[in-house]
Parts: C-alpha cells; structure tokens; sequence
C-alpha cells in the first residue's frame, strides 16, 4: 500500500503515524502542513490582524501548488491519500483527486472549523474523527459518517522503565492555556510551601527580558518552575517516567481523550486529569479507575497530596492503566485499524 500524507509536524504525531503504517510494509510519502498564522512572519501576522486577509489566501495557494508538484511527482495508481486534520486542504483539490480513496484522520474537533469545511467532509471516501461528540453532529448535520479513532501512543517513546528513578514528584508539559496557567500557579505555590518537586515543561511564551518580566509578574509561583522550550518526544517520555504524578490539564474545548493520557499511561505513570472527559468510546471503560480525577484547583492540590503520600495505590492505579492500554492504543494498532478500514471500503 503507498500512502501519501498530508500533515502538521507538530508534537511528532505526523512522524510517529508515518513510522506505525511503514512498520506494516507501506511506502510513505509525506507532505507536511504549515498554516498561515503559525508559521508566518510576525510582521505578517501584524498585518493579518490589521485586516490583509489576502496574505493568508496568498500563503494557502502557495502551500497547494507545492502540494500539487508533490503528488505529481509521488503519485501511483495504488495511492491513498491520508490528511491529518485537512486544515489546508481545498476542495477543488479533494476533486481533482476523486480517482483516488482519500482519508481524512482528524486531530481536532469539527466544531472548530469553519461551515466551509464541515461541508467539505462529504468529499472524503472515509473521515475519521478525534472528538467522539463529532460522530452525531456531522451525521445529523451532513449526512457523513465519522468513526472515532484516537491518536495513540507512539510506542517507540513512550514505554515504562523500572530502572528510572523517579526523582520529579508533579510534572505537567504542555501548551499554554489560560486555565493551564492559573491551575499550574496554585500547584507551584503548593509545591514551593510543601518541598514537592515540580516541573512545568513547554514553549509559552518568546524568549526576551520583556515575556520573561510579564510572565513572572503574572505567575510568580509558576515561574520558579517553568522550563520554557519545546521539549523532544524523548525528553517528554523521560519527564514522564521520572514523575510519580503526571497534570493531564486537557484542552477546555476537548471532551474525547488527548494523546496525552495514552502517552503518560504507556509509560506507567500515574496521572491526574480534569474531569469531564469521555472515556466510553473504543472499550475505554474502566480505564477512569486508573487515574485520578480533579474537579478543581484545590480539589487537584487535594489528590496531589494524598497520592504523593500513599505510593501503593498510585502505582497500582498506575500498572493497571499500563495494561488496560498497552499495545491497544498505540499508533501501529491505530494504523492497523485504519488500514482494516480502508481495505474493507
């Protein structure tokens, strides 16, 4: 099977599915995404604010005519083509490509996106979605079936070792969010009162004297612990088996599980995470047992306390949840499931 893909480079996801399908005999080629506003100049991004849209039309028509070149030159008669999130992608494009069976695996809620792309979901020959909550309103609003498909874990990074010593008692790595920075101050001032050693790893904010001041004057506990950089796959899969409890502090517009918890779960840590996730799709019941669950800052200083203090039941929950998804919700089964899928269409 040859599968050209098409998607962002962030966090590694796009690599780590790349190797799961190569792992099954598929060649592989890839394009990688880069939307306007993440990847532009900050003197355009100025001026997008300022009102030259036209800038970010310039920058996509630029970014397909590259794509284009790519599948021309890539492109056989047993291609299948696989976009991650689709973000970038017209639909003149998904036309011009109906000879072909074209998958779309999104990382993100449907709901996010604009009415545009919504519709453009029909132009897929197979969509499988991120957000379970997705699967009933685009099939009530479109008419388009979705299957829910996580992201995984990729296996390669994210495995336990014994032998690691767990010298880092809290650890979080992630994006900012507001919600993630006013949770993470409360637990830094915890720590800081209580010797607990915590670690806050993530790219928050650009490297100058002036972010540096503001973010220290706006998070004085945080600051003490932040490590503001984008960390590895490998670095991040250290942090976590170094941890006795890993902050899963998920998106505030996310209900389905994040990479995140499978990833901390593959390393046999034990995690804390927000309430209000959905954990029944894919046979994920039971796998809520095997973690504990914050309902707000203080309950979450609450249960970092009590599982810091009692090791037996937090390597239990711990192990448990190793089991419960190891080798089932790593990236190659996802692939696997994706490539049963697509063959049986």
């Amino acid at each position: 099977m040859h599968i050209i893909l098409v998607g962002p480079k962030y966090y590694g996801y796009s690599e780590g599915i790349i190797n799961a399908f190569v792992s099954f005999s598929c060649e592989v080629d890839f394009f990688p995404s880069f939307e306007f506003y993440e990847n532009c100049s900050w003197y355009k991004r100025k001026l997008y604010k300022l009102g030259y849209k036209s800038l970010e039309r310039t920058w996509n028509s630029d970014w397909e005519t590259g794509l284009r070149e790519f599948v021309a030159k890539h492109i056989r008669k047993d291609t299948i083509f696989l976009f991650c999130t689709g973000s970038m992608i017209s639909p003149q494009l998904l036309r011009d490509l109906d000879a072909y069976v074209k998958v779309l695996y999104m990382w993100d809620s449907v709901k996010r996106y604009s009415v545009d792309f919504q519709e453009e979901l029909k132009l897929y020959d197979y969509v499988f979605c991120f957000e379970f909550d997705d699967i009933e309103f685009v099939k009530k609003k479109y008419g388009v079936s979705m299957e829910y498909m996580p992201l995984g874990y990729d296996s390669d990074y994210y495995y336990p070792d014994d032998s690691v010593v767990k010298d880092i008692d809290v650890s979080f790595v992630g994006s900012r969010t507001r919600t993630r920075a006013d949770i993470l101050e409360k637990v830094a001032w915890f720590a800081n009162t209580n010797g607990v050693r915590l670690y806050i790893g993530g790219d928050w904010y650009s490297d100058s004297w002036r972010k540096r001041r503001s973010f220290r004057k706006k998070n004085p506990w945080l600051a003490q612990y932040h490590d503001n950089r984008n960390l590895s796959r490998a670095e991040v899969a250290d942090i976590y088996r170094r941890s006795k409890i890993v902050l899963n502090i998920n998106n505030d517009v996310h209900n389905s599980v994040s990479p995140r918890t499978f990833e901390i779960m593959a390393t046999k840590t034990f995690q804390l995470i927000n309430e209000g996730q959905n954990f029944l799709p894919l046979d994920l019941n039971g796998i809520e047992e095997c973690m504990g669950v914050y309902t707000s800052a203080d309950d979450l200083i609450a249960k970092i306390g009590y599982y810091l203090s009692d090791e037996d039941v937090r390597m239990e929950k711990a192990i448990s949840g190793y089991h419960k998804i190891v080798n089932i919700y790593s990236q190659k089964e996802i692939a696997a499931r994706i490539i049963s899928k697509v063959i049986e269409k």
